[in-house]
């Protein structure tokens, strides 16, 4: 017999069919880009459906009049929390409340490592399964959204809807993404690079990464390619007043010889050419 079999005191050790990532409130799977079905399940209402399953703090009283304010839902229950003579109590146990329920779901669909690309919190990332199981008691795991393609890109998590033709981005805001000259500059890029690993086009591919690199050097792609995909959200000029950066938030194409083009490339387009230049 397998003595790795037992513990020490002659037991059966029965190994775990489902994954331990359950445990982590934010996790990101090591590759750097995924083509299959990835399906983001979110709890429903988080903060009061946990209360409600784990927590018996808060009446169902108090927790029907906060789901009934939809969007200010998550604030209210900040706001009640910070006055509450047992709000860290209840955090607390709102943390917990959340692991177990995740344990729940990673247990009833047998969940493993390979199965997970992301967790934020409530929020775990499934690649290429639908779960049969998604509801225990007060919790239910809604998919909310579904994306066919995933980039990891200094240290940003983009996320390709192909249905839907959009990109969802974890690291940047929103407002950065929808930025109209993000969307007709590096987003539509983004966008073609993911259409061809979706469609396995790895010789479109190389020629399409070949002369974009080779006009976005050559300042020949219009300018809201050259708006940066980061925090500043800008256009960086080369000159500087008195020892401090000069930046633009609106330019037209005449502007593109005073610019620092440097950002987009080094960050985004340099790297997808390092790693799908095969």
């Amino acid at each position: 017999m397998n003595k790795d079999m037992y513990d020490e005191n002659g037991f059966i050790i029965l190994e775990s069919n489902y994954s331990d990532l359950f445990q982590k409130r934010t996790y990101l799977a090591p590759i750097e880009y995924c083509v299959d079905r990835i399906t983001e399940y979110d709890i429903h209402h988080a903060n009061t459906s946990v209360m409600r399953q784990y927590c018996t703090i808060l009446s169902p009283a108090v927790l029907d009049k906060l789901d009934s304010l939809g969007n200010q839902r998550n604030i209210e229950f900040g706001n009640l929390l910070r006055k509450h003579p047992q709000g860290k109590e209840i955090a607390k146990k709102l943390a917990k409340g959340v692991i177990r329920a995740k344990e729940e779901l990673f247990r009833a669909n047998q969940i493993m490592d390979q199965d997970v690309l992301s967790i934020k919190n409530d929020a775990v990332f499934i690649i290429g399964r639908k779960l049969k199981h998604t509801k225990f008691g007060y919790i239910e795991f809604a998919a909310k959204n579904s994306y066919s393609a995933y980039l990891k890109l200094d240290k940003l998590e983009f996320y390709y809807a192909k249905a839907d033709d959009i990109i969802a981005v974890k690291g940047l805001s929103d407002e950065i993404i929808n930025e109209p000259d993000h969307q007709n500059g590096m987003i539509s890029f983004l966008k073609n690079v993911f259409r061809f690993l979706i469609a396995d086009n790895k010789v479109g591919l190389r020629r399409y990464l070949r002369e974009f690199a080779h006009k976005y050097k050559s300042l020949e792609l219009s300018y809201q390619y050259y708006r940066e995909l980061n925090q500043e959200n800008c256009y960086r000029s080369k000159y500087d007043i008195s020892g401090y950066s000069f930046n633009y938030t609106q330019i037209n194409d005449l502007y593109k010889p005073e610019l620092v083009t440097t950002f987009n490339y080094k960050f985004y387009i340099l790297p997808i050419i390092q790693r799908f230049y095969w």
